[in-house]
């Protein structure tokens, strides 16, 4: 758990200093959200800005974790853009802000086909229009997400 929260610890401050904010942590995940509470808008070069910092930073933290442990982390990012419902959910008991919709929902499915490559960046179609101009990306290929009637393009 030391390691773990040591790279969420330089997770977050990636994420904040990039414009987002910590939605919640889920088992060894993340989940980030750049345009919610507040609008922003270049969420997705924010987004895509903060995933390049994160893989960036996960070198010099698997350094320290080979030299502690002997093992290396790694990772893999999936983001998606588009509308969500954003607010405090829960009970009264447990009140928490968090993000929910359809995109929240495809970009952990997106983040499900890194497996296939570890420590790779992958973003939807939508965020890459947003972005092509400023970021270099390359097409991953059309991808069958759950929940989706046709294969999506992704890019890495």
């Amino acid at each position: 758990m030391e390691a773990l929260n040591k790279f969420f610890s330089a997770v977050s401050r990636i994420i904040i200093n990039r414009g987002g904010i910590v939605d919640k942590f889920v088992g060894d995940g993340v989940l980030a959200v750049f345009g919610a509470p507040t609008s922003l808008d270049d969420h997705a070069l924010c987004a895509v800005s903060a995933a390049l910092d994160i893989r960036k930073c996960l070198g010099d933290f698997n350094g320290w974790l080979k030299d502690r442990m002997g093992e290396n982390l790694a990772i893999g990012i999936g983001i998606n853009s588009g509308e969500v419902v954003a607010g405090n959910v829960g009970s009264t008991e447990k009140m928490e802000y968090t993000v929910v919709g359809g995109p929240v929902n495809m970009a952990f499915r997106i983040q499900d086909c890194t497996k296939e490559k570890p420590n790779s960046i992958l973003i939807s179609s939508d965020t890459y229009h947003q972005i092509k101009d400023r970021v270099k990306a390359s097409s991953w290929g059309k991808k069958a997400l759950k929940g989706r009637a046709e294969e999506m393009e992704l890019f890495e």
